[in-house]
Formats: C-alpha cells, sequence, structure tokens
C-alpha cells in the first residue's frame, strides 16, 4: 500500500487541513478541514490536491454571493475596493490623505475579500455603520478598525478640534447636537474666531456676515 502524503497544516484554497479523517475506510485518505467560514468538513485528499476536481469551501461558497462574484455590488464589498483605492491608488483623490500618508491595508484584507468579508459580519457590520479607524496614524487592520455611526467617526477624525464646554472634553459635532446649532454654523463661528461659548449663545441668522457676529457680541474685528 502506497505511503499517504501528509497534507496536515497545507491550506487548499479556504480549507486548512487538520488531520487525516481515520474514521473514512476507503481507498483514497480523507482529510479533516477547517473552513475560513468555520465549518469542518472531511475531504478527499484527491478533491485537495488535484486542480480539477479541487474543492474551495465547505461549500459556503456556493452559498454566499460575496464569495462567489467578484463583480457583487453589496455595500460592504464597494466599501472594501474604496478603501483599498485610496490606500494603495495614487490616483484616487484621497490617496495623499492615506497611501500617501502611510496608511494602508493590512496583507490578509488586501489579499483577499472573503477574510475582511468574514471580519466584518463577526464584528457588527450593517449597511449604515462606517468602518472607523480607532487611531488614526494606524492602518485597516482588524486591530485596529471598528464599526460606527458617522458620528462617532466624524468625533475620532485626526482633523478633529476639541473644545472645553460646560466643564466637558468635546468635538464641534457633539456640541452642536447637545446645543441643538447646526454643525456647520457652528463651524463657521469657531473658525472667524468667536470662542465656543459665544459661537453656542448667538441666535440663528441666515447669510450673517463676520463683522456683524463680532458687532453683536460688542467684540473689536482685529481682522
Amino acid at each position: 500500500m502506497a505511503k499517504v502524503k501528509d497534507l496536515t497544516g497545507k491550506k487548499f484554497n479556504y480549507l486548512t487541513v487538520i488531520e487525516q479523517d481515520l474514521s473514512k475506510e476507503y481507498s483514497r485518505p480523507y482529510w479533516i478541514c477547517k473552513c475560513d467560514c468555520g465549518n469542518i468538513i472531511s475531504v478527499c485528499g484527491k478533491h485537495l490536491t488535484y486542480a480539477s476536481t479541487t474543492f474551495k469551501s465547505c461549500g459556503c461558497l456556493r452559498k454566499n454571493r460575496f464569495y462567489i462574484d467578484g463583480r457583487s455590488n453589496s455595500q460592504l464589498y464597494k466599501r472594501y475596493n474604496s478603501i483599498k483605492d485610496r490606500c494603495l491608488n495614487k490616483n484616487n483623490k484621497s490617496y495623499k490623505y492615506y497611501g500617501g500618508r502611510g496608511i494602508t491595508m493590512c496583507k490578509e484584507w488586501i489579499n483577499d475579500f472573503t477574510v475582511f468579508f468574514n471580519w466584518a459580519i463577526n464584528n457588527g457590520y450593517k449597511n449604515e455603520l462606517t468602518i472607523d479607524r480607532i487611531n488614526n496614524n494606524k492602518g485597516y487592520c482588524p486591530e485596529n478598525c471598528r464599526w460606527t455611526t458617522v458620528e462617532e467617526q466624524h468625533n475620532n477624525t485626526r482633523k478633529n478640534r476639541n473644545y472645553i464646554f460646560n466643564g466637558e472634553k468635546m468635538t464641534i459635532s457633539q456640541i452642536s447636537k447637545l446645543c441643538n446649532i447646526n454643525y456647520e454654523t457652528l463651524r463657521h463661528r469657531l473658525n472667524i474666531g468667536l470662542t465656543i461659548e459665544q459661537a453656542t449663545k448667538l441666535p440663528i441668522q441666515k447669510g450673517i456676515k463676520k463683522t456683524s457676529l463680532l458687532k453683536s457680541l460688542n467684540i473689536r474685528n482685529e481682522v
């Protein structure tokens, strides 16, 4: 009887061989494999090694259109490609803020959408959420990413300004929500030199100019 070639530890597509399945008494050896999705199956060695009959997964590829079709129109797939593009494509208008300053995507995600997909689903992905890097100076990887609301992500941006308001450290977004003031209105007032206290106490007036704002607060315009 020919010696069985040990496949333990080897990976074939999405299947990693754990050990030989000795419960299968067939002429060809079977192997217990773990799929990237987490399922455990027993596969004939021939189906793992022969290109013409290769098993790609436990069957999840046939069940999940995200795996089958790289041209998927899913929201998650579009976001995945968007991240890759701004990290790797120098022609992307946002490249200078990402790849241009050393922000990239980990190799596991770059090389395999299914790995990113599994991480996303297992970490609370929903269409209404956005991917957020916990440390804005580090790249896209499982340890540095999470799914958050747009507001939460704005509060984490590297360009975000923090103010002490009512004795607490808060962002413009948080203050605008607390005071029921439009975010852009509040930001504009701060940009022209008002303090956070002054900016939040002014009445809402459309089209008001900087000089009028300063005059209403008896502030000398030194600009």
